[in-house]
């Protein structure tokens, strides 16, 4: 009776010992998982083989221009959570102008348009205008090019959210009436003069806003630019 009490003590001690090492084991797995620069869903989902939550829903074109059309910078965050949906990317240009101080331009062009809102999205461009007086802030613009005019993507836009303000025609741009006191604006405009002309989705930050966004990311960390 003795032996067996001591035999069952060693076993349980041996089964503690063993889930105490399967569970660190676990959580180190685990962390090493979620523990990447890399926090895009389709990285966490090759990891964690499907297993994790970001990985119920498919990455979404459509969620990025839900983040882009509220003018938030957590636009950033959505785009680089979303950013395998993006995986057609030809180049990236970047081009500086002078005139009334320095504009810094930088265009992503992808390979075959993204599908969004019923929109044919075929680029992203994001840009800094920094003023010729240093007690000026730098503004900041960011946004996606799409096909089409401008007013079929406020009308795709407003289809999308039926609630929203509508958009009206402004000397050329389709905007809502709120955006002329929003700290950040979006607008939908034809662009004739930029080094790639057509319609633009984009946002227009204020000096608090730009402030608040330090600068703006790296293209490298928003998209996937390996395999051009």
């Amino acid at each position: 009776m003795k032996n067996w009490l001591l035999g069952g003590l060693y076993l349980f001690v041996a089964l503690s010992s063993l889930s105490g090492v399967l569970f660190g084991g676990a959580a180190f797995f685990l962390y090493r998982f979620y523990d990447d620069r890399d926090p895009s869903r389709a990285v966490i989902c090759e990891k964690s083989g499907g297993t994790a939550p970001e990985c119920a829903m498919p990455e979404s074109a459509d969620k990025v221009l839900d983040a882009l059309i509220t003018c938030g910078i957590d636009f950033f965050d959505v785009l680089t959570e979303e950013k395998a949906a993006f995986l057609h990317v030809r180049k990236v240009f970047r081009v500086n102008s002078y005139g009334d101080g320095q504009h810094r331009e930088t265009n992503v062009i992808f390979r075959q348009p993204i599908e969004a809102y019923g929109l044919r999205l075929t680029g992203y461009t994001h840009s800094a205008s920094i003023p010729a007086f240093i007690w000026k802030p730098t503004r900041y613009s960011w946004g996606f090019q799409v096909t089409g005019l401008p007013e079929e993507a406020a009308r795709a836009i407003e289809m999308r959210h039926p609630q929203i303000e509508k958009f009206k025609e402004f000397f050329g741009a389709w905007i809502q009436e709120s955006a002329f006191t929003a700290p950040a604006s979006f607008s939908i405009v034809f662009h004739r003069n930029e080094p790639f002309p057509g319609t633009y989705l984009e946002c227009k930050a204020g000096e608090e806003v730009s402030a608040s966004l330090g600068k703006l990311p790296a293209v490298s960390s928003l998209f996937q630019l390996t395999g051009m």
